[in-house]
């Protein structure tokens, strides 16, 4: 073991049971409540030293999916993009969407178009499958795929709650370009505009990492259509406009915006 793998381990209560899931998670813990205190030096010496004494066990892949964040905000893009790689991208985790969107943005800041491209393809079929999937929670349906500008784009149909808002339809956004970052546009209505009686009233909003924007408030005496929202879709990818009003998220990691963006993994 490493002077600095040591150093690590020493943060540690006790010696971890690594042959047991819930030992390491039970390590963990503290990792998280750290992480979620934004105390940055105590969450990255504990993730270091459950990745230290465990390797890649089983329960492990909280601390390297905090490590990886970790890593990130120190500006070590490297070290977010490699610790990100022990997470599974699969099933609905918040965990997954925050490896997955650390590991986009690391390897977009790191310049390397060949990991961004992958990274993009998987944060993109996570979605997916946690917006679709049969058991889960929201239960949509993959409309299919179109290209729109130098994009591809993903239609999902489906209801859901995401953060205040109800989305009701999901277009995920890979731009051609390896080193572009993903974006969601999303047809949404507000539980704040049933209450106020505002009937028919739709937004269409676009998430980034590090943005939200309102493109525009639709009035209809009717939920627009697949159909009516891809033309909206397409016109905007291939002529961008500017929307009704955007605010920026701020500093918060490689994605603020992440439970906006890469929506169906929880909170």
């Amino acid at each position: 073991m490493s002077l600095l793998a040591l150093i690590a381990a020493a943060s540690l209560s006790g010696p971890i049971d690594c042959q047991s899931r819930e030992a390491v998670l039970d390590a963990t813990r503290p990792v998280l409540a750290a992480w979620n205190a934004q105390k940055w030096e105590e969450a990255k010496s504990g993730a270091d030293a459950v990745i230290a004494a465990c390797g890649k066990a089983e329960g492990t892949e909280a601390a390297y999916a905090l490590g990886s964040d970790l890593a990130y905000r120190d500006g070590d893009f490297a070290s977010a993009l490699s610790l990100a790689q022990n997470v599974p991208r699969h099933g609905p985790s918040p965990l997954a969407r925050l490896a997955g969107l650390t590991a986009v943005q690391s390897a977009i800041a790191l310049g390397d178009a060949e990991a961004a491209e992958r990274e993009k393809l998987a944060v993109s079929a996570a979605i997916v499958a946690a917006l679709t999937f049969p058991d889960g929670p929201i239960r949509g349906r993959m409309l299919g795929g179109f290209a729109a500008g130098e994009n591809m784009v993903i239609a999902v149909e489906g209801d859901y709650k995401n953060g205040p808002f109800v989305r009701h339809l999901t277009f995920i956004v890979v731009p051609r370009e390896p080193l572009k970052p993903l974006r969601t546009l999303m047809l949404t209505t507000s539980p704040a505009s049933a209450m106020m009686d505002l009937e028919g009233v739709y937004a269409f909003d676009e998430y980034a990492c590090d943005r939200h924007v309102l493109l525009d408030i639709i009035q209809s005496d009717h939920q627009p259509t697949y159909d009516e929202m891809r033309a909206r879709v397409e016109a905007h990818l291939t002529q961008p406009a500017d929307g009704i009003s955007a605010s920026s998220a701020g500093s918060g990691g490689a994605c603020p915006m992440g439970v906006f963006l890469a929506p169906g993994f929880g909170s």
